[in-house]
């Protein structure tokens, strides 16, 4: 597969023109042509990596937000929203119907994404001085200098009520309705990072975890296994400690 992208232009992708099309390795490839395969395997596997753990635990704390009591209006509208488009289409969900469709399921993993990030904490190095719009007690911008290192909470910040109003605790896919995933600018919604580093499979991250709800939802009932307390542990990925514990029920068959 790597000697086919050295060699031709596969057209899936669009450039920054939008004039032409390239698949992902072939988009790295018009950038810089002399990648080795050594730096498209690696570009290749931290895609596949990087959005291993990420997508797991975004499935993992929608299904405990869904699994809670004060939840289950919103896990009901979730299977209202698929059995309505089950009603209506005679085939299966296709990739297009997962990418435009399917709006309350989003905004229920972007609800996820905003109370329980997939990573919590993002770390910087500065590389130069940068004058914040933010003054000290004597009128001075506050300056973060060079060599510094920087951490921002996606965690925290999910969790202000200045940015999402008093009812941020609450899990509400409502929020989510008018764009979905890109309902919020990226400074309110960090989960995926932010210009120039915005994370580039936000977009497949969220098309693959609605794919995965989609079929959990159409074949399965749950609820939250009562003694089996969740707890976080800390890390460079927003883990559950000892996992999530549910009961599942196969519809149209006992638990």
């Amino acid at each position: 597969i790597l000697d086919n992208k050295k060699t031709s232009n596969s057209s899936t992708i669009s450039d920054e023109s939008g004039d032409k099309n390239y698949d992902l390795l072939s988009l790295f490839l018009k950038h810089d042509p002399n990648l080795t395969r050594e730096a498209l395997r690696d570009i290749a596997l931290n895609f596949i990596i990087a959005g291993r753990d990420t997508t797991r635990m975004l499935l993992s704390w929608c299904l405990y937000e869904l699994s809670m009591d004060k939840n289950k209006d919103v896990k009901q509208k979730l299977y209202d929203e698929i059995n309505r488009f089950r009603d209506n289409n005679k085939e299966e969900a296709t990739y297009s119907d997962f990418v435009s469709g399917f709006r309350y399921l989003e905004g229920a993993l972007c609800e996820s994404l905003r109370l329980w990030p997939s990573v919590p904490v993002i770390g910087r190095h500065c590389a130069k001085d940068i004058s914040l719009p933010a003054k000290d007690e004597n009128g001075n911008n506050y300056i973060i200098r060079k060599g510094d290192h920087c951490l921002t909470s996606p965690y925290v910040t999910g969790r202000c009520d200045k940015i999402w109003g008093s009812d941020v605790l609450q899990f509400k896919p409502e929020r989510w309705k008018e764009k979905g995933i890109n309902s919020f600018d990226q400074y309110s919604f960090s989960a995926f990072n932010i210009n120039p580093r915005l994370c580039l499979g936000k977009q497949f991250a969220m098309t693959e975890a609605k794919v995965w709800m989609y079929h959990f939802l159409t074949n399965f009932d749950f609820e939250a296994c009562k003694d089996k307390k969740v707890t976080i542990r800390t890390g460079a990925i927003l883990n559950m400690d000892t996992g999530l514990y549910i009961k599942l029920t196969q519809k149209g068959l006992q638990s």
